[in-house]
């Protein structure tokens, strides 16, 4: 497989993940305006913040588990993520939200390993 930089590895990641979760943060209110629906619009924020989580928890292990076998260093992806704020730090409360499986979760420490 052809290994890529982190700053593009980053870039396929902020569009796979990033771009999808401000059309979740920004397509409720917006209905709730076209609506003029104020009712409308109380459930519309809560529920477009929840779904742009669940999409983020959701979407990046995936990318990360893409980018950890396309990248030389695992080390300088993390770092370029975390500025682009596409992931928190290893350990944080957030990262804690992130839904994967136990087996792609060993997946990950075992690239990282591999490509430190």
């Amino acid at each position: 497989m052809k290994t890529i930089s982190a700053g593009k590895a980053v870039l396929v990641g902020i569009l796979a993940v990033h771009v999808p979760i401000w059309a979740l943060l920004a397509i409720p209110p917006i209905i709730a305006y076209l609506r003029s629906d104020s009712g409308c619009a109380i459930v519309a924020l809560p529920a477009g913040f929840a779904a742009a989580w669940l999409w983020w928890s959701l979407s990046v292990p995936r990318w990360r588990l893409w980018a950890y076998r396309r990248v030389s260093s695992v080390g300088a992806l993390k770092r370029a993520a975390f500025e682009a704020r596409l992931t928190w730090p290893d350990g944080s409360f957030f990262e804690k939200t992130e839904i994967k499986s136990k087996r792609h979760a060993l997946r990950e420490k075992q690239l990282a390993r591999e490509h430190p």
